[in-house]
């Protein structure tokens, strides 16, 4: 559309690939691409559309008790979530959740209130491990990076590149993480140097979900 004293130009582009779902494609979009493209000057606004929309998660947080018919306590993350993480620490008294498109918060399960928060990159995160001395929390989403936090403080230890889009976390011990693929393909993570250790190949077609046993002898990879 022509205006004076300048003009507007209006460009669609698709974004295609076999390896995602349409709504990864979808929060890839969203998240990534649109944001990037919104900072170079001159970008008046950018629309994703098409795909499938992650739901946006609420901003509160309810805690059961053992015997799951009772609240034990309420918690506010101050708004909506679109990372859509939430785990428990091995002790069970933190939860992280969840809180806005970039943070996610620790909330203390005893009180309901909010010690920290956690700065996400700009993408969406969607799976999360606590290593199982509650020393460390592993998160992973739409894009390949593994990023790995202080349980503790929320402080950043670093990030793990990764070249496929990681579908599932689990650690092995405190120090070997298991980054699970779409594609069948398991990395050995060590996070504290942040290195990929080995990768094991041909675990199963597809790989949405691994838990190991109690004692550490067998992996389920679903």
């Amino acid at each position: 559309i022509a205006m004076d004293p300048g003009e507007i130009l209006n460009s669609q582009h698709v974004l295609r690939s076999d390896r995602h779902t349409p709504m990864e494609l979808r929060s890839i979009l969203q998240w990534e691409v649109a944001t990037r493209l919104r900072s170079v000057p001159g970008v008046i606004e950018v629309n994703a559309l098409g795909g499938a929309a992650r739901m946006t998660l609420p901003g509160q947080v309810t805690v059961l008790g053992p015997t799951l018919d009772r609240v034990a306590c309420t918690a506010s993350t101050g708004g909506t979530s679109q990372s859509g993480v939430a785990a428990i620490s091995p002790d069970g008294r933190f939860a992280l959740v969840g809180a806005g498109p970039t943070q996610a918060a620790m909330i203390d399960l005893s009180s309901g209130q909010e010690r920290f928060r956690i700065e996400l990159p700009p993408r969406v995160f969607n799976i999360v491990a606590y290593a199982p001395d509650g020393a460390s929390i592993a998160l992973g989403g739409t894009s390949g990076d593994i990023e790995v936090f202080d349980a503790s403080t929320g402080t950043r230890q670093g990030s793990v590149p990764i070249t496929r889009y990681p579908t599932a976390l689990q650690f092995m011990d405190d120090r070997l993480l298991l980054v699970g693929h779409r594609s069948g393909i398991i990395h050995v993570v060590d996070v504290r140097s942040r290195t990929v250790e080995h990768v094991v190949r041909g675990v199963s077609p597809h790989i949405h979900q691994l838990t190991l046993s109690a004692d550490g002898g067998t992996l389920l990879a679903l």
